[in-house]
């Protein structure tokens, strides 16, 4: 009878809308931060390490963009903890974040991420530490070195004894960090660039013709430069 028909009918589109709660919520706590993973979030943002390198990206010779890269994976991370199935009873979609499971990409939780930034961001740090120690141990550097003020001189000089930053990263110190290093030439090679210059237009190579083109690249990148002074910094 119609009567029964429209009572499976509505049964059915009850069953429907109870599923689709369900997979929404999972997806939607999979996509969000919570309470907690907000918290975390919040402290990242503050930790010493992201200032530290903030505070170093002001030395040209840094590879910002990796650095411009972590902070928007890290703001990109939403948080979103209110949302229940009765809200959704009402509204097929968060009113707070307007989460959308078909424009976001969900192949690694929210959580997780927050916890591989995490990691990131630890070796961002010690990356930047070895390379800004590093170079200042080039001899190219250390010539230059002896033409610094001798505050600035003292300052470089402890944080090569060290190995480590100093608790405050005055622009004291970041201006001495950049004079002495200011004699150093930094290339920056994008990825993009990178691939289309070893495999133009898309085509094969040999491990030789790979070598060659690698070669002729770099050679077209350093031309009229003096090479102990060059640094290359892909991003």
């Amino acid at each position: 009878s119609d009567g029964s028909f429209s009572q499976q009918m509505i049964q059915t589109l009850n069953h429907l809308k109870k599923s689709y709660v369900e997979i929404y919520l999972k997806r939607h706590r999979k996509a969000r931060l919570n309470a907690e993973e907000d918290k975390r979030k919040q402290t990242l943002m503050k930790d010493f390490r992201l200032k530290e390198l903030q505070k170093l990206s002001t030395i040209e010779l840094m590879p910002h963009q990796s650095l411009t890269s972590f902070q928007n994976k890290l703001a990109g991370l939403k948080s979103c903890f209110q949302l229940t199935g009765s809200d959704l009873a009402s509204n097929p979609v968060c009113r707070d974040c307007g989460f959308k499971p078909i424009q976001e990409d969900q192949t690694t939780a929210g959580s997780e991420m927050l916890k591989q930034l995490d990691d990131e961001l630890d070796r961002l740090h010690q990356s930047w530490v070895k390379s800004l120690l590093s170079n200042l141990e080039d001899p190219t550097v250390q010539e230059k070195m002896e033409l610094l003020q001798r505050s600035n001189r003292e300052k470089v000089a402890g944080f090569l004894k060290s190995k480590t930053l100093p608790d405050d990263l005055s622009d004291e110190f970041l201006k001495a960090i950049q004079e002495a290093l200011s004699g150093l030439s930094k290339i920056v090679i994008s990825l993009d660039d990178l691939k289309k210059a070893l495999y133009a237009e898309g085509s094969p190579a040999t491990p030789k013709e790979l070598k060659e083109r690698f070669s002729g690249y770099l050679n077209h990148l350093i031309a009229g430069k003096d090479q102990d002074k060059v640094r290359i910094v892909i991003e």
